[in-house]
């Protein structure tokens, strides 16, 4: 009996996390993934994901896998927001033909300590369409700290 019983629990923990990452799936894919056939640029890249304040950062994407349709003059609008809601001012970036681009970001000195994010405004990702269940940001969290 023992040897039954010890193969049950296995089983049931192996169907419940099954389960666990089937639900899991069907929620990333219908609540976040942004659309396959839509052009987005490449992930952002930062120097270092600690920062202190008053201390900066580079931030930067490399060229995009498709044609994001740029033409000379692009920017993009980079801020660090905390997880409280404050914001550093707006910094714009030209941004190449291909979609990259790379700058530094100065995190201002009364920026409170903890979790932040660098976020990028004026990207095909600020096109969410929550209806449709195709949300996303571009953005890449950071730690404040002194």
């Amino acid at each position: 009996m023992k040897a039954r019983r010890a193969r049950l629990v296995p089983r049931a923990l192996v169907l419940g996390l099954a389960a666990s990452v089937a639900m899991l799936s069907a929620t990333t894919l219908t609540a976040c993934a942004p659309d396959p056939d839509r052009c987005l640029p490449a992930p952002l890249d930062v120097s270092s994901a600690d920062v202190v304040p008053g201390g900066f950062l580079t931030v930067r994407s490399a060229a995009a896998e498709c044609d994001l349709g740029y033409k000379n003059g692009a920017t993009y609008s980079i801020a660090v927001v905390s997880s409280s809601g404050e914001q550093s001012d707006d910094v714009d970036v030209p941004v190449e033909r291909d979609g990259s681009f790379s700058t530094e970001i100065t995190v201002p000195e009364s920026f409170p300590d903890g979790a932040a994010s660098v976020v990028v405004s004026g990207s095909p990702y600020d096109e969410c369409d929550e209806d449709s269940g195709s949300c996303a940001a571009y953005v890449v969290d950071i730690t404040v700290s002194r």
